[in-house]
C-alpha cells in the first residue's frame, strides 16, 4: 500500500510522500485525543473539575527535566552550523525524504516544543492527582514518584536526533496520560446517593456475547448462591451445589450421538468402508490412473523414446501392417524386392528401432519409400518398426544382396 502511494505521490510535481505521511502520523495522533476527550463522560469531567487542586504555580522541575532535550538538540545545530559553515557554500542543503534540513528543522523542532508545552500541562494534572489521592489516603509522606530518563545519543545526524527526540516526547506523553487515567479512575466516587446514582450513571445491559457466555458457563448470581447451598458442612465451609458447566454437558451428548452414528455407519449400515477397505479402493484408482497414464505415455511415442520389445501383442499388430503394406517392396519373408533386405546386418538408413521407427514415419524420399506418419499412429509405427527388426537373423527364400552399412 505505501508502495503505491508513494510511486503515485511522486509522480506529481512537488509532492513528496514521506511528508505526508509524517503529517498523516500526527494528524492521526491528535484526532486519537480528541475522541478520548470527546467520549469522557460528564459525571467523570465533574468529578476531576470538583477536585480540591491547589492554587499555586507550576513546579518548573519538569521544565528542567525536558527543555535540556530541546538545549541539546540546539546545540547540536549549532555544533555542526559551526563545523559545516564552509561546506554549505559549497554543497547543496541536505535532503531526507524529498524535503531540505532546513525545513525538517522548523516541523521537528516546532513539534518538540508542542510535545514539551503539552507535557509539562499533562505533569501538573498527573501531580495534582497524585498529591489529592495521597492526602486522601493519609500516606503524603511516603509519596515517591521515580523518573526514568533517557537519552538518546546520535552523533552521525542532528535530523535523527530530532527525530527519536519527538519519538521519545510522543511516548513519554502517553506515559503521562496514562497515569493520569489511572488515578483518575481511583478517585472516582465509590458510593453514591440514590439521585446522583440515577441522574449520573445509567446501568449498562450486557452485550448479546457476556449472555452467551453466562448461559454456556451456566454462571448463577451472588444472591442466588443461597439456593445451591448444600445442608452439611466442613469446619465451617459451606458447599454449592454447582451443576456441570452447559458447554460441557452439551460436548459429552454430542460425543455419544456421534459415537452412536459412527456404529450404525460403519458397522451396521457400512454406508462407509472401514480403513483396510477404503484403502484397497483407493489402490484400485491409483492402479487405473497409472495404467491410463502409460497408455497416454505410449501414443506419444516418437523415435527418440521408441524402446524395441518384440512382445507377441507387438509383433502381432505389426505383422498385419506388414502384410497389408510392405508386402510388395521387401517381400512377404523380409528378403527385399525393390526395397532391401531386413534380414541380413547391413541398413541403409541406420538398422536401430529409433532409425526404423524414423524411416517408416517420414519415408526415404531418394529412396522412392513414401512416408506413413499420416496413415499411422505413433503406436502403430512403433509395432511394425518392431516387427521389421524381428526380421534380422532369419533366412529369406530369395534374399536380396546386402546394402548399406553393418551394424
Amino acid at each position: 500500500m505505501l508502495r503505491f502511494i508513494k510511486h503515485h505521490m511522486t509522480t506529481l510535481e512537488g509532492i513528496e510522500i514521506w511528508p505526508l505521511l509524517s503529517f498523516a502520523i500526527f494528524f492521526v495522533f491528535f484526532v486519537i485525543l480528541a475522541v478520548r476527550v470527546i467520549m469522557m463522560r460528564k459525571p467523570h469531567i465533574d468529578h476531576l473539575s470538583n477536585l480540591p487542586f491547589e492554587d499555586r504555580k507550576t513546579s518548573k522541575i519538569g521544565m528542567w527535566i525536558l527543555l535540556p532535550l530541546l538545549g541539546i538538540s540546539n546545540g547540536a545545530i549549532a555544533q555542526e552550523l559551526v563545523s559545516e559553515v564552509s561546506e554549505v557554500a559549497t554543497s547543496n542543503l541536505g535532503i531526507h525524504f524529498g524535503m531540505s534540513d532546513d525545513i525538517w528543522i522548523v516541523i521537528l523542532l516546532s513539534s518538540a516544543v508542542l510535545f514539551t508545552a503539552m507535557i509539562l500541562g499533562a505533569s501538573g494534572v498527573l501531580k495534582n492527582l497524585i498529591v489529592f489521592s495521597a492526602r486522601s489516603s493519609k500516606n503524603l509522606n511516603s509519596l515517591g514518584i521515580p523518573v526514568i530518563a533517557s537519552v538518546f545519543v546520535l552523533t552521525d545526524s542532528t535530523f535523527w536526533g530530532l527525530v527519536f527526540g519527538n519519538i521519545f516526547l510522543m511516548l513519554f506523553l502517553l506515559l503521562i496520560l496514562r497515569n493520569i487515567r489511572i488515578f483518575s479512575d481511583e478517585l472516582r466516587p465509590k458510593k453514591l446517593e440514590e439521585e446522583s446514582l440515577e441522574a449520573s450513571f445509567v446501568e449498562k445491559e450486557a452485550s448479546i456475547w457476556s449472555k452467551i457466555w453466562r448461559r454456556l458457563n451456566g454462571h448463577v448470581e451472588i444472591a442466588d448462591e443461597a439456593d445451591l447451598m448444600m445442608d452439611h458442612s466442613y469446619d465451617g465451609i459451606m458447599e454449592l451445589d454447582n451443576r456441570l458447566p452447559p458447554w460441557w454437558l452439551y460436548g459429552f451428548y454430542t460425543s455419544i450421538m456421534f459415537g452412536v452414528l459412527y456404529i450404525f455407519n460403519y458397522h451396521v449400515f457400512k454406508y462407509t468402508p472401514l480403513q483396510i477397505e477404503e484403502y484397497e479402493l483407493e489402490m484400485i484408482d491409483a492402479k487405473a490412473e497409472v495404467d491410463a497414464y502409460l497408455v497416454s505415455m505410449s501414443l506419444n511415442v516418437d523415435e527418440s523414446s521408441v524402446i524395441y520389445n518384440p512382445s507377441s501383442q507387438r509383433l502381432l499388430s505389426g505383422k498385419i501392417l506388414y502384410d497389408l503394406n510392405c508386402v510388395v517392396c521387401h517381400a512377404t519373408d523380409g528378403g527385399g524386392g525393390v526395397g532391401p533386405n531386413f534380414a541380413d546386418e547391413f541398413w541403409i538408413n541406420g538398422g536401430s528401432i529409433g532409425d526404423v521407427f524414423k524411416s517408416i514415419k517420414y519415408g526415404v524420399p531418394s529412396k522412392g519409400m513414401r512416408a506413413w506418419a499420416t496413415d499411422f499412429s505413433p503406436v502403430e509405427i512403433q509395432n511394425l518398426a518392431t516387427y521389421v527388426k524381428s526380421f534380422q537373423g532369419t533366412t529369406p527364400l530369395a534374399p536380396k544382396a546386402p546394402q548399406g552399412d553393418k551394424e
